[in-house]
């Protein structure tokens, strides 16, 4: 039986029930969680168990932290409100920006190593292991730095067998570039995810990422935002993408999620007008996609076992492709 790292110790594949596989339970960046935990709004704990439980009572039974180290990664925290909720909740290792000046002159391979601790041994002092590593390209492309952090990314991922999953900007096409990063040190299409495919209509390298045999992140459903930035598609398009995906035949490696953010410090600085602009583009918050997004595509003559198998039967073949190595994995 294949297992998967949550922050309350390992899960069956079989357990992880309708997963959400890419969202924010706790962001900021790094170091706050350590040394200014009082940025967390007073009522941060409450909320998010407010949040879980709700998720809970809709049947939503686990939940992946997209937030790496430097956005933030509280795996203590986080340990308390699933345990008091009764929700999965899978941590990641990985790295979102670029690596500061105090890394010098880290390998590739070392840098791997330390993912590989969080793998098999904890996560910031802790034993509270990572069931995913993240890599990122944006915007910039395959800089020389971010091929490093692919290849960190994916040294690790060989030798742990834990999948990886992939901030992109399909706008830039990212996903060539960061396919091809992982391929080079050997991980396979199957233990890869390309996040993030939303953000752009163009079906033709939408289906070229099909057809390299990953799986694909359908989230920021919808794409909220602060002060109105009107960045890449709106939820009527994205809804329409999804259809025409589903129509082509990728749902069997399609899985849906918010990339939404339960605590974060940038909200408890926006103004009463702002905060209520911004709640009121996700309303229903981690319920979004099964509450509103599901009822709208099965309006649009998608079959809802369909979008149910998208979220129950992919994530588990996801993590079961992963390969295994070490109790747990």
């Amino acid at each position: 039986m294949r297992f998967v790292q949550s922050v309350c110790g390992p899960v069956p594949v079989e357990e992880l029930g309708f997963t959400l596989m890419h969202e924010h339970v706790m962001a900021s960046n790094a170091g706050v969680p350590e040394n200014y935990p009082q940025m967390y709004r007073p009522d941060y704990q409450e909320s998010l168990i407010r949040d879980l439980r709700a998720c809970k009572a809709n049947q939503i039974d686990t939940i992946v932290d997209a937030s790496p180290y430097d956005l933030g990664r509280d795996p203590r925290r986080i340990q308390k409100v699933a345990e008091a909720t009764g929700v999965h909740i899978i941590c990641c290792t990985g790295f979102f920006f670029p690596l500061n000046p105090s890394f010098g002159n880290w390998t590739e391979e070392q840098i791997a190593s330390m993912q590989i601790d969080d793998v098999t041994k904890g996560m910031a002092g802790t034993n509270i292991r990572a069931g995913l590593i993240k890599a990122v390209m944006d915007r910039e492309g395959p800089t020389p730095e971010r091929r490093f952090l692919h290849h960190a990314a994916g040294i690790a991922s060989v030798e742990t067998g834990v999948p990886i999953f992939m901030h992109s900007n399909p706008l830039y096409e990212t996903g060539r570039y960061q396919i091809a990063f992982l391929k080079e040190v050997g991980v396979p299409a199957e233990q890869i995810k390309l996040d993030h495919m939303l953000e752009t209509t163009d079906m033709e390298y939408i289906r070229w990422a099909y057809d390299q045999g990953v799986w694909l992140g359908c989230e920021r459903l919808p794409r909220v935002t602060v002060a109105g930035d009107p960045y890449a598609a709106g939820i009527e398009a994205r809804l329409k993408t999804l259809k025409k995906m589903i129509d082509d035949g990728m749902a069997d490696r399609m899985m849906l999620s918010h990339d939404f953010s339960g605590i974060s410090p940038v909200f408890d600085t926006l103004s009463q007008k702002q905060r209520a602009d911004f709640d009121a583009q996700i309303p229903g918050r981690w319920l979004f996609v099964k509450n509103t997004v599901f009822p709208r595509l099965i309006e649009m003559g998608v079959d809802a076992s369909v979008l149910y198998r998208m979220n129950t039967e992919n994530p588990r073949n996801f993590f079961e492709a992963a390969r295994s190595k070490g109790e747990g994995n």
